[in-house]
């Protein structure tokens, strides 16, 4: 067999070193905007054709990681790639149709790429790896400088872990004002399958943000080619984007990690057997502002209150009680807020509390902010389309999901007052919600024929 280097395209890294923002951003978009001309026809991702004498721009979509390639009876050395210019001198210089797919197309082994006579007559629609190009987590890598490739599972584990070594999360996109995204920050997309397993992730570096048209305009390495785009901050929101940023930027105070952020848990019991008062702990860390207010409200399904406390706490473990007084109801809702004596609410936790005479154990879970109270829906008379949908409330955004057709639906306040009334569709499925204050409220859809469906939420 024969062996011959064609280019050493190995990933090396670098030295990890104190960068800029504006440097990150160069290389990405270096990387996007790289033009070249292949020396001999080359196949993309989902089957682009790039021929000679044409020119592209941006590095190709690729998830080949193969050190050694075996292509036409020759053994190429190729992978990885430490920058632009290191694609642009491979794929100038390639043979032709230097890549695989990966079904098992035209006789090959189920599984095995056909990497010695890959040919565009081979792909019937599963994706092409080309053995050069770059994948999105490969592309934040060599943005970032990093001394090791990441993929995302890496960039979220790092940044989340008790010590980030090269990047710290800043927030969900949404849960802080969008002015606080930095060019040169990434942003992490995690999507899940039904039964909550990961299905795939996608990273980006941000370029520009708009917060008047609510638009993050990013560079990413996507199929078939890098590019830049440009994404509704709502539909990040949506997908609960996170946002990390890499350490030691200079334009960032040295970016090292800011301090803890507030956090606060809560031990109490879930399951009564009888009502009266009972004991919770709750431990608060990092709120900035000491003594501070705890409050303690205790609500019935239907948002009535029924019992409400102020006690003072500190940083550190602080011990309330709890009152569940005698009111002829099963369950309760009680909110907790962790608040300044001016008045800022710097947390709030709400757990769902299950009255059970003699007890018997029940599954109850602390809930978040904008969670239904309710996994099912309250159907009073319901068609299959209104059953099957689902609610979820993101910051100021009612998202609806399942939405097939036009459907109104109206939110009402614990009082049962009607506060908004409109209409979503399939291609408008939320609805703004900045307007109401802080409370449970009830959103009723409506169907043919007077059919409707009522779901409950929590707005913080």
């Amino acid at each position: 067999m024969k062996f011959f280097i064609l280019f050493l395209l190995l990933w090396d890294g670098e030295t990890w070193r104190t960068m800029s923002g504006q440097e990150i951003l160069e290389r990405a978009r270096e990387m996007c905007k790289i033009a070249w001309s292949p020396c001999d026809t080359q196949m993309g991702y989902i089957g682009n054709l790039y021929y000679p004498g044409t020119i592209h721009n941006g590095v190709l979509y690729t998830h080949d990681y193969q050190e050694y390639v075996t292509f036409n009876g020759v053994t190429y050395y190729v992978h990885g790639m430490d920058d632009a210019m290191e694609f642009y001198s491979g794929i100038t210089t390639a043979p032709k149709f230097f890549g695989y797919w990966t079904g098992n197309s035209s006789g090959g082994d189920d599984g095995i790429p056909r990497v010695d006579k890959a040919t565009p007559d081979d792909w019937v629609g599963d994706p092409w790896y080309n053995y050069y190009g770059n994948d999105c987590s490969g592309f934040v890598s060599i943005c970032w400088g990093m001394p090791e490739r990441f993929d995302c599972r890496g960039f979220i584990n790092d940044a989340n872990g008790p010590k980030p070594r090269y990047c710290y999360r800043i927030s969900n996109v949404g849960e802080l004002p969008l002015d606080r995204i930095k060019p040169g920050d990434a942003i992490v997309i995690t999507r899940r399958a039904n039964d909550g397993s990961i299905k795939d992730w996608h990273i980006m570096i941000v370029h520009e943000v708009n917060s008047i048209d609510r638009r993050i305009y990013t560079y990413e390495q996507t199929p078939p080619i890098a590019t830049e785009l440009n994404r509704l901050a709502d539909d990040l929101i949506a997908l609960n984007c996170q946002v990390i940023r890499r350490k030691d930027l200079s334009d960032d105070g040295g970016s090292e990690p800011p301090p803890n952020a507030p956090s606060v848990s809560i031990s109490m019991d879930v399951i009564i057997t009888q009502l009266g008062t009972y004991p919770a702990t709750v431990k608060a860390v990092n709120i900035p502002e000491e003594p501070f207010l705890i409050q303690v409200g205790v609500y019935t399904g239907s948002g009535r209150l029924l019992w409400r406390n102020t006690y003072e706490g500190h940083n550190g473990f602080n011990y309330v009680n709890v009152n569940y007084p005698t009111c002829g109801v099963r369950q309760f809702l009680v909110l907790f807020y962790i608040k300044s004596y001016s008045g800022i609410i710097y947390l709030q936790r709400a757990i769902y509390v299950t009255y059970v005479p003699g007890g018997k154990q029940e599954s109850i879970n602390e809930i978040e902010e904008g969670e239904a109270l309710q996994s099912k829906s309250s159907v009073e008379e319901t068609g299959d389309l209104l059953s099957q949908l689902a609610v979820k409330l993101k910051g100021n955004v009612l998202y609806v999901e399942g939405v097939r057709e036009a459907i109104p639906l109206s939110l009402y306040d614990v009082a049962g007052r009607k506060v908004i009334s409109a209409t979503i569709t399939p291609s408008s499925p939320h609805l703004d919600v900045s307007q109401l204050r802080s409370g449970i409220y009830f959103v009723v859809f409506k169907g043919r024929g007077n059919t409707q469906v009522k779901k409950r939420i929590v707005k913080f």
